[in-house]
């Protein structure tokens, strides 16, 4: 078998999901203009009025529709797995509907409301999956052709059944990159995902179909993962909220990875959503399961209310260069601007101050993580590729010169200094006083398509294993002055700053990440309530 075959198998299983959507779904959308703008999210005005009316919804609000019966489960299914289809021949993000279980799902649903009441909290509430976590029945590729010909899950993914028990359902399974191992949305199989705001960029990865559906307003929410950034890029590039979890939160048993058996960094899984409260209520009612009780590699840590939370004082760090490279001028001023705007209030009845966070980053750190994420130099994934001929995308020089297979006795020697760098973030921490940081997530507002990416903002989280929350602020507008470009502090630096274009990332979504210590996600998400991010209204 050949790639190309490998790419067949892919296009045809997407091809007939699409045509099941027909079957159990009819209605489609107007017709697309002939002319595509590169911003398409108006495009969701194609849209037929009742779906429009569904998806254009808040998430809080959507759900008491369906608690009431006022909207079935397959009305609100069926306008969001038809205004998937239209985004994803817009932007490229699906790898595969699920139109017959969904119906099934919605149909069970509303005759359970109709006899019994609503199953539970997520009572009809669409899900979008990241290809990669396990549906039963279905293969998951971890988007690489190697896996294609594989059989079909045996169960579903724990969490997807947890939030099934809640009352939830999902829809569509959607892409990233090759091996989901990057921070663009390019795979040899698919192609890129194209970000819904400005199309000439990415949508970021690896979450990157999640990102897109979101951003489209075409999944109101939806579990990506992070190794490495893969929550908070995307849903940063994407203006969005997103959170990315402590490890050992929420459950990934039944799914499929680039990297198995790899301890260095383990991946999470986490929500993403344009509605902050859906990812409250979504950790909430999750945790509230006990999920530790299904899946052993899961810490026994209960869920604190976050509305509970009521802190008479909050002390922010912020960091607008991390001492490697310099983010963008555009993203200095948005985190200088909520600074500004936020530093000395008091919200909400809590007085929140900022000061000036500088990360304890060692000078080895790329020397690190490369070892951490190919402790087998890339031995595996080349020989994966090999068996369709897969072209791998090349990581560059700098990654070639410091691979090498590890030894054990190099893994005892890196896990020993990844855990004495965490020991020492965590003193630090506690000497600077802070309870949370606002951290850039990338050098710029998005990436031009298949550009080099700079990946240590969101990476140094995953070393450590803090929790995250992505907080949508802004646009880039290209008109605007946000002043020079910094002096460069290096080679990579000057690189980076040299990709600086302002017209290239004009209309790209600019957030932040709200980072705290170890199983702090409630406060981060109170955090994130207080400074009363921006999501821009679907449609425009």
């Amino acid at each position: 078998m050949t790639f190309q075959d490998a790419k067949d198998i892919y296009n045809n299983r997407l091809q007939k999901s699409i045509e099941e959507v027909d079957k159990y779904f009819p209605g489609s959308h107007k017709p697309l203009p002939d002319t595509i703008p590169s911003n398409v999210r108006p495009l969701l005005k194609l849209l037929h009025d009742e779906d429009y009316e569904v998806v254009t919804l808040g998430g809080i609000e959507l759900l008491d529709k369906l608690a009431k019966g006022e909207w079935s489960a397959v009305r609100v299914t069926g306008a969001y797995i038809r205004a998937a289809v239209l985004a994803h021949k817009l932007v490229n993000c699906a790898t595969e509907f699920l139109a017959e279980r969904a119906y099934n799902r919605a149909k069970f649903l509303d005759e359970h409301l109709a006899q019994k009441g609503p199953v539970g909290p997520f009572h009809g509430l669409p899900f979008s999956v990241k290809e990669l976590l396990g549906v039963k029945g279905h293969i998951s590729t971890c988007e690489n052709s190697f896996f294609l010909d594989s059989e079909p899950m045996e169960k579903d993914l724990v969490l997807i059944q947890q939030l099934e028990s809640q009352g939830g359902t999902i829809f569509v399974r959607t892409n990233g990159p090759q091996l989901c191992n990057s921070l663009d949305s390019y795979s040899p199989v698919h192609g890129s995902t194209l970000n819904p705001y400005n199309t000439s960029l990415t949508t970021g990865g690896s979450s990157s179909g999640e990102g897109a559906l979101a951003a489209f307003g075409a999944s109101i929410i939806g579990l990506g993962t992070d190794i490495g950034g893969s929550i908070r890029a995307p849903s940063s590039f994407c203006g969005i909220y997103g959170l990315k979890p402590t490890r050992g939160r929420l459950s990934m048993l039944n799914c499929v990875g680039s990297n198995p058996g790899n301890d260095f960094i383990k991946a999470v899984v986490g929500p993403m959503s344009r509605d902050l409260r859906l990812i409250d209520l979504f950790m909430e009612n999750i945790i509230k399961q006990k999920p530790w009780k299904d899946d052993v590699s899961l810490e026994a840590v209960p869920w604190e209310i976050v509305s509970s939370i009521q802190p008479k004082k909050l002390t922010l760090g912020y960091t607008t260069f991390d001492g490697v490279a310099h983010p963008h001028p555009p993203i200095v001023h948005a985190i200088e601007e909520l600074v500004k705007k936020n530093d000395g209030k008091t919200v909400d009845g809590v007085e929140i101050t900022f000061k000036k966070y500088t990360p304890v980053i060692p000078e080895d750190i790329i020397h690190m993580l490369i070892g951490m994420f190919m402790p087998d130099a890339g031995e595996r994934i080349k020989k994966w590729s090999e068996k369709f001929g897969e072209p791998l995308d090349d990581p560059g020089p700098e990654v070639k010169a410091l691979a090498k297979k590890l030894e054990i006795s190099d893994v005892f020697a890196l896990n020993t200094k990844r855990d004495k760098y965490r020991q020492t973030v965590w003193e630090d921490w506690k000497k600077q006083g802070i309870d949370a940081v606002i951290y850039p997530v990338y050098i710029s507002p998005s990436s031009v398509i298949r550009t080099p990416n700079y990946g240590l903002y969101t990476m140094l989280w995953n070393v450590v294993d803090y929790p995250g929350v992505t907080l949508p602020l802004t646009k880039m507008d290209a008109k605007k002055d946000y002043g020079p470009t910094p002096e460069p502090a290096n080679d990579m630096d000057k690189k980076f700053l040299g990709m600086y274009e302002p017209e290239k990332f004009d209309n790209a979504p600019i957030g932040v990440q709200i980072i705290g210590p170890r199983f702090e996600e409630p406060l981060l998400l109170k955090v994130a309530q207080l400074l009363q991010g921006t999501v821009q209204p679907l449609g425009e």
